[in-house]
């Protein structure tokens, strides 16, 4: 069994990930005085990310070896993140006005970093060249 702490709001509640005895993964909400596991209703395994201000947790989920998407839980409510035409989605931070930021792998199976603001996801890439080129 292992627990892996992931992320923290200004309230101090954690988000987190830890596996049972079966071995099942399950995502967690703790207050450090609460424990709550997190499971996307269907899922194999869960993995909560990330946590913003007013307790919405982002995070991923599988349903199978070969399928992963991200996920916002809102209160009781699910939501799947899924970059259209990924392979693969996860949510990794929300902060306080609702924009997330993860990653995705693309067809041809290339990680890129996505922003979500509502419905609009945009993709997220160092730019070419040398770091010493950035500015």
């Amino acid at each position: 069994m292992s627990t892996f702490a992931n992320g923290i709001n200004a309230a101090g509640q954690i988000v987190g990930r830890f596996d049972d005895a079966t071995p099942s993964v399950h995502a967690f909400l703790t207050d450090g005085v609460t424990f709550t596991t997190i499971d996307v209703p269907g899922a194999t395994e869960t993995v909560a990310f990330g946590i913003n201000a007013t307790g919405q947790i982002v995070g991923g989920y599988s349903v199978d070896s070969t399928h992963g998407y991200g996920f916002l839980k809102d209160g009781d409510t699910f939501t799947i993140i899924a970059v259209p035409g990924a392979t693969l989605t996860e949510a990794h931070a929300i902060n306080d006005r609702g924009q997330i930021v993860g990653m995705f792998d693309d067809a041809a199976g290339v990680r890129h970093g996505f922003f979500k603001d509502g419905d609009t996801y945009t993709t997220v890439d160092v730019p070419p060249g040398p770091p010493s080129a950035w500015s």
